[in-house]
């Protein structure tokens, strides 16, 4: 359980990190699509809803259900090495 606990917190670290990058990407071409506006920025609260929804909140809602899970399975793998005598 806690190889799985670990699994877990690292596949949320991914997901994180992937998102942060993907949302840079993005952004910056949809940036690219408007040479002339100065001081083109998207941030969170100023996209759209569907855009907002896929860039933040999904992989927002992913990453907490994976440490969710990481921190459910940390438990049950202490809760079990506890009740065999501290394995």
């Amino acid at each position: 359980m806690r190889l799985l606990a670990h699994l877990l917190t690292a596949m949320a670290v991914f997901v994180f990190g992937c998102a942060i990058l993907l949302y840079g990407f993005f952004t910056n071409l949809a940036c690219g699509h408007a040479p002339g506006a100065s001081g083109c920025r998207a941030l969170p609260w100023e996209l759209g809803d569907d855009d907002r929804f896929w860039l933040v909140q999904l992989p927002l809602g992913i990453v907490a259900v994976l440490l969710a899970s990481a921190w459910l399975a940390r438990r049950a793998a202490h809760r079990n090495g506890a009740s065999q005598g501290g394995r």
